[in-house]
């Protein structure tokens, strides 16, 4: 039976994916202090979140299942870490907490960033899966309760007010953002604080893939969302195909590496969302949490210097990018060709010489047997 089994809950884009990335790669490291972070990959608390969230029913719920059952077989402390679990509602959220004090002594760990910076990042989260939705409009979406992104899944206070009920407040931990510039390894030493592990077993020299896309890029994708979304078929949508080709593939694999501006909204938005942090923050003074950092960080966020609304990006510097990634796509596709010609032992059409003909025959041959099969003769 676990010791003690920490869970790290979200807030999203709230310094998630670098926490992560520091306890995965140093698993082993965690273990030979007696810690363990149960399952292999990031991606299977990712996946037992999503079975935790929708219930016994869900595809995923064997994850969540086996998760458990891991934490349960340890002699000591446990960390669990997503930022989906955060997105539970309290009937879920009950039951999970439930199940995790039945373990061993449970602790809930949230990290919390100023809401000017994290709106702009979760807004575009949205359009890495084809999301069209201005910035500003998508503030005032945050307040609809169905949305994906929304107040309830972004708001520490209001992330915090699901578990504060079912956990005694000494064992309900913030862990606040630093501000712009603080070096990174901050966040990993107030994180470590709050679950009670040494923040030197684990070494911070990990690869952190950069997420935040610039302002040009965001808005060539806001632009470009319904028909990327035509483009992959994805009506109704599913999340896994987005996720795999316009989040993986075109914004990840492609948009993050042409660096620009960075993204703000119009100024009544931030005045909006700046009073929002200021009575998120007077909540959580007011559950008696422990504070790993400094709840003045949450409102320290200012127009970044030279951050631009998406509205303001010129056309001429989207068509730019576009064609920039147009060039770059093309190459990647004669590549992955170039392979396929070559894993059929063919040279490529363009490759000169008579011989090209007579190789390339059991590929003609396999495209003439495929016609036919279509036609039906």
């Amino acid at each position: 039976m676990a010791s003690r089994v920490t869970i790290h809950i979200g807030t999203p884009k709230s310094g998630t994916t670098y926490v992560q990335g520091v306890l995965f790669a140093n698993k082993d490291r965690l273990a030979e202090h007696g810690v363990l972070l149960p399952a292999g990959t990031a991606n299977e608390h990712a996946l037992a979140a999503i079975g935790m969230r929708n219930g016994p029913e869900d595809t995923y719920a064997s994850r969540w299942e086996a998760l458990l059952a891991e934490v349960a077989a340890w002699d000591g402390p446990a960390i669990i870490s997503n930022e989906w679990f955060g997105m539970a509602g309290p009937e879920r959220t009950a039951e999970a907490i439930e199940r995790l004090q039945g373990i061993g002594e449970l602790h809930v760990v949230l990290t919390a960033r100023d809401l000017v910076d994290q709106v702009p990042a979760a807004w575009q989260e949205t359009l890495k899966l084809g999301d069209s939705t201005q910035i500003d409009a998508f503030v005032d979406k945050l307040e609809v309760p169905d949305f994906r992104w929304g107040w309830w899944d972004i708001d520490p206070a209001e992330v915090l007010s699901r578990w504060a009920p079912h956990v005694p407040a000494e064992r309900l931990h913030v862990v606040t953002i630093p501000p712009r510039g603080a070096p990174s390894d901050v966040l990993w030493h107030r994180f470590a604080e709050a679950c009670a592990i040494d923040a030197g077993w684990c070494s911070t020299e990990v690869t952190f893939a950069r997420q935040s896309l610039s302002v040009e890029g965001a808005r060539l994708l806001q632009l470009a969302g319904p028909r990327l979304l035509d483009a992959i078929d994805a009506t109704p949508p599913h999340w896994n195909g987005p996720r795999k080709w316009i989040q993986s593939h075109l914004s990840h694999g492609m948009l993050l590496r042409h660096r620009g501006g960075r993204i703000t909204m119009s100024l009544d938005k931030i005045d909006a969302v700046r009073e929002r942090s200021v009575r998120s923050i007077e909540t959580i003074e007011a559950s008696g949490c422990t504070v790993h950092g400094d709840l003045a960080d949450l409102t320290s966020s200012r127009l970044p210097e030279g951050a631009t609304h998406p509205d303001d990006v010129a056309d001429s510097v989207v068509l730019d990018l576009a064609i920039d990634v147009i060039a770059e796509q093309l190459g990647r596709a004669r590549k992955v060709a170039n392979r396929a010609q070559v894993q059929a032992k063919v040279q490529p059409p363009d490759a000169p010489g008579p011989k090209s003909a007579g190789r390339a025959m059991p590929l003609r041959r396999a495209l003439g047997r495929a016609r036919r099969a279509v036609r039906g003769d």
